[in-house]
């Protein structure tokens, strides 16, 4: 049985040693679509490490920091978790931002399978990874959902189905970025490794006519 509900929940959480430097963080950064124009103090400050304010780290390399699938990934190698990739979507992210990320750190990420809903055609997983910082202070919390199709089924809750309102009034910022034929290419350097977003015999097996672009990378 690929997906084992029950026993992935009662699994203690994974500990993972993980570590970031200045260059990680440029890559990240450069992989959102960061650094245009390239003479913009604005986008410099997130691409180069020699800018007058120091290198700034968005929040959200938190969920990319250490690579190889990046934190609160790690449920992947849960006892009771032996999914197909190609058959795996990242459905929702949620992020609790506790202190600023430096741009190099070593830190640890704790991960737990908080929960599985059965949505008939596919199960959620929803992760949930603290980065704590060498002071074994936390960093960043987040909780992601893991929409792997073909698993459901099992009988279990189908979980909550809300939706959050959008705000009821104009955006505070409206940046466009345009998006790379390559971009998934550069932003899978960040650690997700998933061929679905770079084999196209991966893509057709999954259902799309082409590789898709990360959801965390939109």
């Amino acid at each position: 049985m690929p997906l084992d509900p029950e026993q992935a929940k009662a699994a203690p959480p994974v500990r993972t040693e993980v570590t970031w430097d200045d260059r990680a963080v440029r890559l990240y950064h450069l992989a959102l679509g960061a650094g245009v124009p390239e003479t913009d103090p604005r986008e410099l400050r997130y691409v180069y490490e020699g800018h007058p304010d120091g290198l700034q780290t968005l929040p959200t390399f938190g969920v990319v920091a250490g690579g190889t699938g990046g934190v609160g990934f790690q449920v992947f190698d849960l006892p009771g978790v032996d999914l197909d990739l190609a058959r795996v979507l990242h459905g929702g992210q949620e992020i609790t931002v506790h202190r600023p990320l430096p741009p190099a750190a070593r830190a640890t990420a704790v991960t737990r399978l908080a929960d599985v809903y059965d949505k008939g055609s596919g199960a959620v997983l929803v992760q949930e990874s603290t980065l704590l910082g060498e002071d074994g202070a936390p960093l960043l919390t987040q909780r992601n959902h893991v929409f792997a199709r073909g698993e459901g089924g099992f009988g279990g809750d189908r979980g909550p189905s809300d939706r959050l309102p959008a705000p009821d009034r104009e955006p505070d910022l409206v940046l466009e970025l345009p998006t790379l034929r390559g971009q998934a290419l550069l932003y899978r350097l960040t650690g997700d490794w998933n061929p679905l977003h770079a084999d196209p015999a991966t893509a057709r097996r999954a259902g799309y006519d082409r590789p898709v672009l990360h959801g965390l990378c939109t």
